[in-house]
């Protein structure tokens, strides 16, 4: 009776609910790296809902020993020597947390899950260090590559670029880039990650091996840099069409603002005089 008593506790303590939970119905997007504020209030959400929020957010969650030494007692009752058996607390803590476990990997788009594989969710890993390491890992990229794709690019830069307004466009442009904390991508500090990735897979064999996968790092990188590229764009006039169609598909933001500068370096030379035809005689030299 004991024995089914303290098997009761454990099971109540770490609850299981392992065929009635349909985790899409509660997480409606898989992870990736643009989602993740998303993705981590509907899980969190979820967890909440079954009691298992502790398991992410306690670091002293699980049992102080997976293991307990047991009496072996002779038919006189008296002690003959201790044996180890696994702590049946531990038995349950361990199931509920690999069904947690289990329901944050399933959430992972396969691109993101192939980009963190082998540094995440090796077997040793709990529940909480998977949590953990992906708030890391996504809120590392939205701060360092942010993506205010809500502005409204018109509400900062009030002028469409012309020949005419090169220093006002070019003011009003970089306080915008600045406010978003974004400039880094213009001045080259922030500079692209390594395009591919080398991620830990298993062959038919069963023996490991490395297969080659897009750098999410990159992807959130290169997502911003094409995002501040189209404000910069987006915000000449038709004048400058014969300037747009040289660019490259490959051409970066800090590309295409180089480009710009180097177009309207005679006007800081002092010669802002010249007229729209001299202007775009001098567009065609450059290009």
């Amino acid at each position: 009776m004991a024995s089914s008593s303290y098997s009761s506790s454990s099971f109540s303590q770490y609850p299981h609910p392992l065929s009635m939970i349909n985790v899409g119905n509660f997480v409606s997007v898989k992870l990736t790296r643009a989602n993740y504020p998303l993705w981590e209030a509907q899980m969190r959400c979820l967890i909440s809902s079954q009691d298992l929020l502790r398991f992410i957010d306690d670091p002293n969650e699980a049992p102080p020993d997976p293991w307990i030494d047991i009496p072996v007692l002779d038919d006189a009752g008296y002690l003959i020597t201790m044996t180890e058996k696994e702590n049946p607390e531990y038995v349950a803590w361990r199931r509920a947390d690999k069904l947690l476990k289990g329901w944050i990997i399933g959430s992972l788009s396969e691109d993101y899950f192939l980009g963190i594989a082998g540094t995440l969710v090796s077997e040793s890993n709990t529940a909480r260090d998977v949590w953990t390491k992906l708030a890391i890992s996504s809120y590392s990229s939205f701060s360092q590559y942010p993506y205010p794709s809500k502005i409204n690019v018109g509400n900062f830069v009030s002028v469409k670029l012309t020949y005419a307004n090169y220093r006002l466009w070019e003011a009003q442009m970089r306080c915008l880039i600045i406010s978003q904390d974004m400039f880094g991508f213009i001045d080259g500090s922030t500079k692209a990650p390594p395009r591919w990735i080398h991620v830990p897979v298993l062959d038919d064999a069963g023996s490991e091996t490395t297969t080659k996968k897009d750098n999410p790092e990159y992807l959130a990188w290169t997502r911003t840099d094409k995002l501040l590229n189209g404000w910069i764009i987006g915000s000449l006039t038709e004048a400058f069409l014969g300037f747009v169609r040289t660019l490259k598909k490959s051409n970066t933001a800090r590309d295409v603002w180089t480009k710009l500068a180097k177009l309207f370096e005679h006007h800081y030379l002092g010669d802002e005089t010249s007229s729209e035809e001299d202007d775009e005689t001098e567009t065609a030299r450059i290009l």
